[in-house]
């Protein structure tokens, strides 16, 4: 049976070592102690170091720690010169959850570079803020299967009704190649937000014997939501 692919983080993490029953990255080591002595001065000053790899676990180690007082600073990262770096401080401020980078996030996500725009537009969908569903909308006809994809998770997450008609509209936009996956996370997410005119966009999916196997799959998912959903209400009556 087919299945969505499912990306992995947005943070470019893969080498791992433990801090405290954690797993975290494998740090240049004086980052690494620094992160270990929670020394978060030391690691936003070594935001401002020439080497960029650094500046990244600078990063990545202040989103292990979490701390309030980091993010300013890394809403100033965003806009490093280094791609590595504005992706993981993207990252960083999904994994501390604090309101203010929400703007910046946006703003990112609207003029960034493919890589920052799939690390914003990720983890603005993981924020669920709903200060993100017009950018998120916009996003949904980004040039990145990454952007359009975390698009279509975050609108599932915040379930604006807003949302309805333009994922409609993106669903039955493309039937080949690149965008089967995009569709796919479409239908979960119109599943995800219950709305019925939803309903015969599915269904067509469904009827269409040339349909991608993984859309038809994700759409049936979708109208069984939808359909208990619609049941459950009529109960209710």
């Amino acid at each position: 049976m087919a299945t969505i692919q499912r990306d992995g983080d947005v943070g470019p993490y893969s080498a791992r070592r433990t801090r405290g029953g954690q797993e975290m990255n494998a740090y240049d080591p004086e980052i690494s102690r620094m992160c270990d002595e929670e020394d978060i001065t030391g690691l936003i000053r070594a935001l401002s170091q020439d080497d960029a790899s650094r500046r990244a676990d600078a990063v990545k180690a202040l989103a292990q720690l979490r701390d309030a007082g980091c993010v300013e600073p890394l809403i100033s990262a965003l806009k490093d010169d280094n791609d590595m770096v504005r992706a993981s401080a993207a990252w960083a401020l999904m994994k501390i959850a604090d309101p203010s980078a929400i703007e910046p996030l946006i703003a990112a996500l609207r003029r960034g570079d493919g890589y920052l725009r799939t690390a914003s537009a990720g983890a603005l969908a993981e924020l669920g803020d709903t200060r993100a569903v017009e950018p998120l909308i916009d996003a949904l006809r980004d040039d990145e299967t990454g952007v359009r994809i975390s698009a279509a998770r975050g609108l599932a997450r915040i379930k604006d009704p807003r949302a309805v008609e333009p994922l409609i509209a993106g669903f039955k936009a493309g039937d080949t190649g690149i965008m089967v996956s995009v569709r796919g996370y479409i239908a979960e997410a119109l599943g995800e937000l219950g709305d019925p005119r939803a309903i015969e966009p599915l269904r067509d999916a469904l009827r269409d014997d040339k349909e991608e196997e993984v859309v038809r799959e994700a759409a049936a998912k979708a109208l069984q939501k939808l359909e208990e959903r619609d049941a459950r209400f009529a109960g209710g009556r």
